[in-house]
């Protein structure tokens, strides 16, 4: 499972920093120390869940109730996590690389989707909206690729093949 930064969280949830600081204050560290602790994407949003109430499709943006969280991508990454737990996991390469072909990268293009959809309804800039997003599609594919026994070229090509199948 990967960890990272209060910053870089912020930019991947697109939510403010100082508010992710709030709600992490009293959630311990996946990893990283003391001084620069290191959390999972589902953490921080479980820690985001509990600072704004569960989050409800019915509440409008700009009332303090977190309106604006898509809370089906939110499941996604809880997903994605979740998934990437099992891959690693799994006990052959091969059992690995089917898990990946067969639920990880189709899930991952879904998400891919939501969050420029996502991103389009926020009004958000669809420059900036495409590197956030295409990091985060990197960053998935390159943390998982050497538990699979593959290298870049391979994961990208495996990534292409399994959704170009699950989307036709």
């Amino acid at each position: 499972m990967d960890e990272f930064s209060i910053n870089r969280l912020s930019t991947m949830l697109d939510c403010d920093r100082q508010t992710l600081v709030r709600a992490l204050k009293d959630t311990p560290a996946d990893a990283g120390t003391e001084r620069k602790p290191l959390f999972r994407v589902s953490t921080a949003i479980k820690a985001l869940d509990q600072r704004r109430g569960k989050p409800d499709r019915r509440r409008k943006p700009g009332n303090g109730g977190g309106g604006n969280v898509d809370v089906e991508l939110q499941r996604m990454f809880i997903r994605l996590d979740d998934l990437h737990d099992k891959i690693v996991g799994a006990a052959t390469i091969e059992e690995r690389r089917q898990i990946m072909r067969g639920e990880f990268f189709p899930l991952l293009s879904a998400t891919t989707t939501a969050m420029y959809k996502d991103s389009s309804r926020s009004g958000e800039d669809e420059g900036y909206a495409g590197l956030r997003i295409g990091e985060h599609e990197r960053v998935q594919l390159v943390t998982l690729r050497e538990c699979c026994g593959w290298h870049s070229d391979e994961v990208l090509a495996a990534y292409n093949a399994a959704t170009a199948t699950s989307e036709a």
